[in-house]
């Protein structure tokens, strides 16, 4: 397999034979269907003249006559080799043999532009590096005023809606792509104007609307009633800030920020005047490498406004902190919470990685700020056993131990304790389960304060498995019973 200035890529050459695009032709190569003298090939395998190149142990064609076709492209032809387009360029000339055009023009709009199946003679014709003028000659109708002049350079909106035949719309997306809508009635022969305010109003009121970037992410949506929420990603598709119609007003953002392992470790509020799109480019420029992806957890200190966690990568200014989560270890402000618990005689694990540990979140419009703090302990089998959370707003105490059947882990027993600061009585409750050969429901009995067992809860199942009856409470009310009865 060659690697030498006479050889070419090989989707390259696969390409060039007519058959399939450079995309398609790579997908073949991954799917190992393509080989070079016999021998199996990958991603940037090279050909020199004289190789034996096969597909599915078929050699491949010969490489076509290069043709080049200049077509003054009519209005309504669309610039693409979709075949669901049922007014694709490539239709439209019906020439024996694939080519595809070099450029595009706009469905609205006629011009020369070329059509062929020299891939190497695009890139020479497109790149701007090349220098190739072009010149558009517009027809408007209206007059151009400073305030029309203003609307464009501002950008125009995603979507138009020019007028079609009498009594529908012809709606066109970005990508050339229209559908005709149906209008009711008793819209037919309104002007173009009224006919738009009420499609707007239509939208806002009844459809969801979506709008994605280059690579096919969602960057904004809107949902009936509501105004525009948008996103912006980092490199990996993660979604990294969030904006509503009501922050916007206020110039704030969500923001998430993601450990190494892509894991969601602080959330909160960003304060930035830059648009959707400023904000994705500034991102893109800013943490344009592995390690500006995430943040890692301190070993000393508090770290970023007491998170535990470093601050190093945008947005890194005018943050305020929401929510933290913690994995791994107990390494942050237990609030409290014991390092030593043994519920129902049970040691919890040392073994935590891959596991939540803790979270805080934080109470709003409070000074000092006010955090409700969860701490969770596991047992062997990595299955929560001792649960902490103190409320610091309420000044609440609240810890849950568990007693798990070892082999299932069905709950068999549950003790909660509630306390409030300067309140000297603390509540416990006992919950008791039981269950039967098949780890159904038997019966759920509750004590509160060490009192007498109450029922809560009594099952009683027929053979087949099915619920026949459903008792509550010691005074034994049946809440469900069912007959059968057996032809």
């Amino acid at each position: 397999m060659a690697n030498n200035q006479d050889s070419i890529n090989l989707n390259k050459y696969i390409s060039a034979t007519g058959i399939c695009s450079r995309r398609e032709a790579e997908k073949l190569i991954i799917e190992g269907r393509v080989t070079i003298n016999g021998k199996a090939t990958q991603l940037g395998n090279r050909v020199v003249e004289g190789d034996d190149v096969k597909i599915d142990g078929k050699p491949l064609a010969p490489k076509p006559t290069t043709r080049y076709i200049a077509l003054n492209k009519p209005v309504g032809i669309v610039c693409t080799t979709d075949s669901k387009e049922r007014k694709n360029i490539v239709k439209y000339i019906n020439y024996p043999e694939r080519l595809f055009p070099i450029g595009r023009l706009d469905k609205p709009s006629e011009g020369l532009i070329f059509l062929t199946n020299d891939g190497d003679i695009v890139n020479k014709i497109l790149r701007a590096g090349n220098n190739h003028q072009k010149e558009y000659h517009v027809t408007v109708d209206r007059l151009i005023t400073d305030d029309f002049i203003k609307k464009m350079a501002n950008g125009i909106p995603s979507y138009s809606y020019p007028w079609g035949s009498q009594g529908s719309v012809v709606a066109i997306d970005d990508f050339e792509r229209s559908t005709t809508i149906n209008l009711p009635e008793n819209l037919t022969g309104f002007t173009e104007s009224e006919t738009q305010e009420q499609i707007e109003e239509l939208l806002e009121k009844l459809c969801y609307q979506y709008k994605y970037d280059d690579r096919n992410r969602l960057i904004e949506k809107r949902i009936p009633g509501k105004g525009w929420e948008t996103i912006v990603y980092d490199k990996l598709d993660r979604p990294v800030l969030t904006q509503d119609i009501i922050q916007k007003t206020q110039k704030k953002w969500n923001f998430t920020k993601y450990d190494k392992l892509g894991r969601v470790i602080y959330t909160g509020i960003f304060t930035s005047y830059s648009t959707r799109s400023q904000m994705q480019s500034q991102f893109n420029a800013l943490n344009n490498t592995a390690l500006k992806l995430y943040e890692t957890k301190k070993s000393s200190g508090t770290g970023f406004d007491g998170t535990y966690y470093t601050n190093s990568n945008f947005p890194d200014n005018n943050l305020e902190v929401l929510t933290v989560n913690y994995y791994d270890n107990y390494t942050f402000n237990k609030a409290g919470a014991p390092t030593n618990v043994d519920p129902y005689g049970v040691n919890p694990t040392t073994n935590l990685k891959s596991l939540a540990t803790g979270s805080r979140i934080k109470v709003l419009d409070q000074s000092p700020q006010k955090w409700i703090t969860t701490v969770s302990y596991y047992d062997e089998k990595a299955r929560p056993i001792y649960v902490y959370s103190k409320n610091e707003y309420l000044n609440t105490i609240d810890i849950v131990e568990s007693k798990l059947d070892d082999f299932t882990g069905k709950v068999l027993r549950t003790k909660s304790r509630h306390k409030k600061t300067g309140n000297p009585d603390i509540i416990v409750s006992e919950d008791f389960f039981t269950y039967d050969h098949m780890d159904r429901l038997l019966s759920h009995k509750q004590t509160i304060n060490g009192s007498i067992q109450e029922l809560i809860v009594n099952n009683t199942y027929d053979e087949l498995g099915q619920l026949m009856k459903k008792d509550v409470g010691n005074t034994i009310v049946s809440l469900i019973t069912r007959d059968r009865l057996y032809l």
